[in-house]
């Protein structure tokens, strides 16, 4: 038979330390992945069921579970490879255009070559979702 604990705030063994278990809900990242190689191989991920190619520069996020709206907060990084300058050469943007616009289940990414408008792949992405989630 499963538990329920009810509290309202946690604290550390000399009650030094105390947080609201609602800035632990509401403050913690509901996705996370990390992405590496052409291919964008999901190294480790959290609420994250998969990954699909959406062309050059292109990353579409699939989430296990749903977020209760779209308006949720995204932050992506990515390095191109190597081979490239040797040096970070893209970033995540927000990836919501009119035609990559999320919904509560996806989002969109999109990766762009530093001081450049042309997208490109990336030796690996890393992104971070948060918002509330249904």
């Amino acid at each position: 038979m499963a538990s329920i604990l009810r509290v309202n705030t946690l604290t550390d063994a000399s009650s030094n330390n105390s947080i609201a278990t609602s800035f632990i809900a509401g403050g913690s990242a509901k996705v996370w992945c990390k992405l590496t190689g052409a291919a964008q191989t999901i190294n480790d991920s959290f609420n994250l069921s998969s990954r699909t190619d959406q062309g050059v520069g292109q990353t579409e996020l699939t989430f296990s579970s749903a977020f209760g709206s779209v308006h949720f907060s995204k932050t992506a990084t990515a390095d191109f490879d190597s081979s490239v300058d040797n040096g970070l050469h893209a970033y995540g943007s927000d990836g919501q255009s009119s035609s990559a616009t999320p919904t509560t289940t996806k989002t969109r990414i999109d990766i762009l070559e530093y001081n450049s408008t042309n997208d490109g792949d990336s030796g690996y992405l890393c992104a971070t979702i948060h918002g509330d989630l249904a």
